[in-house]
């Protein structure tokens, strides 16, 4: 029992939950829930907490919907019950500022490949004239297409990385 433990003597809670997941698993790559569940009881019990009063799977799972909606977790897809607790801020500092800047870096361009592969996939010859002729030539109904894409990947950034990524796999054409 470690007595320096914030949740000795205290049941798991969506509280407790969330900083013991963000603590064991931030940055580490997918983890199955269900071994989630049983290493965070462990912990907890071994440094002096008490059991959930509620079940713990729901807990469990109640919380990384959370968190995903946060955008502090995602879901492996195509998988059930795999789970990725993305860094924080406090993480991102451990691995160092260069290396996270590098990281970013690296997802802008992606996402300006996309931009630039849209924009001139189907309009590249109408690049004449004014900007606000060369926008006009746009239709609406992509931007409802794209709005279905943010519903089904949850936001616009996770549709265009999920986008390059099927483009990169098709064998080149050319």
């Amino acid at each position: 029992m470690n007595q320096a433990y914030n949740h000795r003597d205290i049941p798991l809670n969506n509280y407790i939950v969330r900083e013991l997941i963000c603590e064991l698993y931030s940055g580490k790559g997918y983890v199955k829930r269900a071994s989630i569940i049983e290493e965070i009881l462990q912990y907890h019990l071994d440094q002096g907490g008490k059991a959930p009063k509620i079940q713990l799977p729901l807990l469990v799972s109640t919380v990384l919907k959370e968190m995903a909606k946060a955008g502090r977790a995602e879901r492996r897809e195509g998988s059930h019950g795999f789970w990725r607790i993305l860094p924080s801020a406090e993480h991102v500092e451990e691995r160092g500022i260069s290396e996270s800047l590098k990281a970013l870096e690296e997802r802008i361009d992606r996402l300006e490949k996309v931009v630039l592969l849209v924009l001139s996939s189907a309009i590249g010859n109408y690049a004449i004239g004014s900007a606000k002729e060369y926008l006009s030539i746009f239709q609406s109904f992509p931007v409802h297409k794209v709005e279905l894409l943010q519903e089904e990947y949850g936001t616009f950034e996770k549709a265009i990385e999920s986008f390059l990524s099927i483009i990169e796999e098709k064998p080149n054409s050319q």
